[in-house]
């Protein structure tokens, strides 16, 4: 007496519940006729060949699995082919003859004129602005100070509040003893202080700064010092030691010399996300106002 074992097959698994998961399948009822199914073929779906609707759908991660031996028997050309599964034999392929009486159909309400004109309204660009005064200052300011020097290059001045100018306080002092503790600072270091010159001695001679001559009195106009310090980057190939001018430093008054720079608009493409672009204002030293 021969005992025949049924193979059980079972896999956890987690599924989102939708009042429909797609349309009837296959499209339309499967005539059979000329079909040769082989004796003995228990199909995973007896009724395959009739137009009923889609209980579940399985996941790829899941789908080989369910194929484990690779039998598979062809049922002749323009015939689907039958392949081997956990769950029994599975009828896949083309049917020859195989259409559906129903007509799926897209209807719009706007004719094909109106979408054409609606997408290049979302495509055209809109030359107006909605700059802040403060913005608009600034816009002007920077294409009124535009020149192109005699070696070609072209210069813009820095776009000034003259409000805050006027609320910049005295700074010689601060400046002053934070010079002093980089002295004490460059002391201990040789090497920092050698490279810390040569930096120095660069911008002197590339036109970024200049040697002002003291001067007394009520014409002097307005003054702002900056405190400056190294930044070393040992990884650097080309200079190690870069200086940076403290534009951010706070005069007697509480206004900083960065504080009298207007902010421009923002330049960059709207790309419509959630993040908001924020400005950086950049330190900028060697300038007198």
């Amino acid at each position: 007496m021969k005992v025949k074992y049924k193979v059980w097959f079972s896999r956890k698994m987690e599924f989102l519940l939708l009042p429909k998961v797609t349309a009837n399948l296959p499209i339309a009822n499967v005539d059979m006729a000329g079909w040769e199914v082989p004796a003995g073929v228990e199909l995973a779906d007896p009724a395959f060949f009739t137009s009923k609707a889609v209980d579940l759908v399985l996941g790829i991660q899941h789908f080989f699995t369910f194929f484990n031996n690779g039998n598979e028997v062809s049922l002749g050309e323009g015939f689907p082919t039958l392949t081997e599964s956990v769950f029994g034999w599975v009828v896949s392929g083309c049917v020859n003859g195989l259409h559906s009486n129903h007509r799926i159909s897209c209807n719009m309400p706007v004719s094909l004129e109106e979408l054409l004109t609606r997408f290049w309204s979302c495509e055209k660009v809109d030359a107006s602005n909605n700059y802040s005064p403060e913005e608009t200052r600034c816009e002007d300011q920077n294409i009124q100070s535009v020149r192109r020097d005699c070696d070609g290059r072209y210069t813009v001045s820095l776009p000034k509040d003259k409000a805050a100018l006027e609320r910049l306080g005295e700074s010689r002092d601060i400046a002053f003893r934070r010079f002093q503790s980089l002295e004490r600072r460059l002391l201990k270091e040789p090497e920092l202080r050698i490279q810390y010159r040569k930096f120095m001695e660069d911008y002197l001679e590339l036109g970024h700064m200049r040697k002002v001559e003291e001067q007394l009195g009520s014409n002097e106009g307005i003054r702002c010092y900056l405190p400056h310090h190294p930044v070393v980057k040992e990884e650097s190939t080309t200079t190690k030691v870069r200086v940076v001018f403290d534009a951010s430093c706070k005069t007697i008054t509480g206004t900083s010399l960065n504080d009298t720079l207007l902010a421009g608009p923002v330049i960059q493409d709207d790309l419509r996300s959630n993040c908001s672009a924020e400005q950086n204002n950049a330190n900028h030293g060697g300038f007198g106002c």
